[in-house]
This record gives structure tokens, C-alpha cells and sequence, in this order.
């Protein structure tokens, strides 16, 4: 996996509502991680430290309901940052989900693979990688996300802004 330890790898993703006047600003409300197999490390429901304006929920699968039993933000936030600090973070416009967080992760320790068109990275993936498609949400499958939709490629070797991730 380009030199990087599998266990050093996970891929995030957020799903947001939003909040502030009109929704306009995302708050997040749903993440999920999983480990370089696919395995999910982290589903669960968040609930913002703010009063949701509006669910998203054409594209984020979030309603109202799913958010009644929801994790407190700092909770949640403890939860995440457990299982990604010190690895390699992968997803898509990952700088979305970690300003939602209100975390920073540093970019040689991030990949971003909304920078590359999908040709590309695969050319630049090694055999081994695995392809993780779309996101992991079956732990608790909305009718909107099923099957892992949403993730695209987890390996050692994902391309961050600009190439490949060098750690070290």
C-alpha cells in the first residue's frame, strides 16, 4: 500500500444540514469512517451544537427523524478524532468534512480525491488497493445510501492536492 501500514488509513465522510439564516451554512450531522478493507470503524448520527435549518435531505439522506436519537456533537466529536488522529484520511473535498468537524488535519496526512478525475487515480493506484465504492453507510442504511456509496478508493498511495501522500 505505497509504503504506508494499512492500519495508518481511513476514509471519512460527512453528510451535512444545514443551519444560520436561510441553511446556508453546513453543520455536520452524520459521519462514517471506514478502514483501509472497508470495515466500518465509525457510523453514526451527530447532532449539531446548533438548531437545524434545514436536513438536506435530497442529498444527505438526514430528516428529522434520524436525528432524535443522534450523538451529541462533543461527544461525537471525541469519538472521531480517537480514530483519526495520527492516520492517513481520505475522502472526497475532505476539507468540507474537517472544517465541520472543526478539526485540521495536516495535508501530508490528508487525500483528497476530488482533485484527480477517477482515470487518473486509478493509473496511480497500486494493484493492491482496494476499491471501497462510495460510502459506508449500510451500518445504518437510509433509503438514499446503501452499499458503501459514496467512497471511491482507499489505498496507500491516494492522491492528495497535489500527488501522491508522502508520510514521513
Amino acid at each position: 500500500a505505497g509504503g504506508v501500514p494499512e492500519w495508518k488509513m481511513v476514509a471519512l465522510d460527512c453528510e451535512m444540514v444545514g443551519r444560520g439564516p436561510k441553511g446556508h451554512v453546513s453543520s455536520m450531522a452524520r459521519c462514517s469512517i471506514v478502514n483501509y478493507d472497508g470495515d466500518v470503524l465509525y457510523d453514526e448520527y451527530i447532532f449539531p451544537p446548533c438548531h437545524i435549518v434545514y436536513y438536506q435531505t435530497k442529498w444527505s439522506g438526514i430528516c428529522k427523524k434520524r436525528m432524535e436519537n443522534a450523538t451529541p456533537f462533543k461527544i461525537a466529536w471525541s469519538q472521531i478524532l480517537k480514530i483519526i488522529l495520527g492516520k492517513i484520511v481520505v475522502g472526497h473535498a475532505i476539507h468540507n468534512d474537517f472544517k465541520a468537524l472543526q478539526y485540521f488535519q495536516p495535508k501530508s496526512f490528508t487525500g483528497d480525491i476530488s482533485q484527480i478525475t477517477p482515470p487518473q487515480l486509478e493509473s496511480q493506484l497500486p494493484g493492491e488497493c482496494h476499491r471501497v465504492s462510495e460510502a459506508p453507510h449500510q451500518a445504518a442504511a437510509t433509503s438514499r445510501h446503501t452499499d458503501r456509496e459514496r467512497w471511491t478508493f482507499l489505498c496507500g498511495r491516494c492522491p492528495g492536492h497535489h500527488g501522491a501522500i508522502q508520510v514521513g
